[in-house]
């Protein structure tokens, strides 16, 4: 088991216990219905990439967001179903079980517990707190926990548009 620290989408590195970042996301170009982040790892290579597809449909707004990992693609699209939005996995192996906003939840590949995540809700830069049960999947934990923290701020950014 190793223990990392994600800290958001606006500072989106992944931390291990020292404080050292071992991935980090940064911006890159892409299409105008899209909009993706290249993945780092600590020797500044680029080992992968997320991306939000746009799918506007009249007053429906269903992105869709691809991890990239090697070969391995993960992806999670909003839903609307009977009249509230959700998101899920698809052509994937991962799963969430519990709530995304805390105060925990894990990331399950293949039915299997690969992350334990703790979510700091209380002014800390590190939001999540992982117990990594599977080391190989430390990208695409990663990866996920951006796509989580990048869905919360569109989220957020849409209630606020609302007000």
């Amino acid at each position: 088991m190793k223990k990392l620290k994600f800290r958001n989408f606006n500072e989106p590195v992944l931390l291990d216990e020292n404080d050292d970042a071992i991935l980090e996301f940064a911006p890159r170009a892409t299409l105008p219905t899209r909009i993706g982040f290249n993945i780092y790892n600590q020797a500044q290579e680029k080992i992968g990439k997320v991306e939000r597809i746009r799918s506007d449909f009249g007053y429906l707004n269903l992105p869709r967001f691809h991890i990239h990992i090697g070969p391995e693609v993960i992806g999670i699209k909003k839903e609307q179903k009977n009249y509230s939005d959700r998101y899920e996995f698809f052509k994937s192996e991962y799963d969430i079980k519990g709530e995304w906003s805390g105060p925990a939840f894990e990331i399950l590949k293949e039915g299997e517990i690969a992350a334990s995540v703790k979510v700091n809700t209380i002014g800390e830069p590190n939001r999540y707190h992982l117990d990594l049960f599977d080391l190989t999947l430390e990208a695409q934990i990663a990866g996920i926990l951006f796509v989580i923290c990048w869905i919360m701020e569109d989220e957020s950014n849409r209630v606020d548009q609302t007000k």
